[in-house]
């Protein structure tokens, strides 16, 4: 199983993908980011609840739960709980993250003179 961290850094960058691939159809980007994160930790509530950890346990080890982001396959691909995994899923995470916002930033190339057809300006 992967820490949470993992599975939330995981979910957060898949989010981010979407969010930028969506562009300015998506209101509030950054939130919509959070909520995915926490999206892919929904399964791990069975250690949260402990009446209903049976049931939620068995949610959790089903292929179900790869809605979740992947949930499962993450869990099985790594079973020791490193936190190395968890750390690498952190480091994509913010690289996406950066990325995604010089991507949001960058100026198009007809705003960056912006004197161009002012009358009065020097051309």
């Amino acid at each position: 199983m992967v820490l949470a961290i993992g599975h939330f850094a995981l979910g957060a960058t898949l989010t981010t993908v979407l969010v930028v691939l969506l562009g300015s159809r998506v209101p509030f980007p950054r939130t919509v980011v959070l909520l995915g994160g926490g999206f892919a930790l929904l399964p791990d509530l069975q250690q949260i609840d402990p009446l209903a950890g049976p049931t939620l346990a068995a949610f959790h080890n089903s292929a179900v739960a790869d809605l979740f982001w992947f949930h499962r396959t993450l869990d099985v691909l790594d079973p020791g709980d490193s936190a190395l995994v968890a750390g690498a899923l952190v480091a994509v995470f913010v690289l996406v993250t950066a990325v995604s916002e010089l991507w949001d930033y960058h100026l198009p190339a007809t705003v960056t003179d912006v004197g161009d057809g002012i009358q009065g300006t020097d051309d």
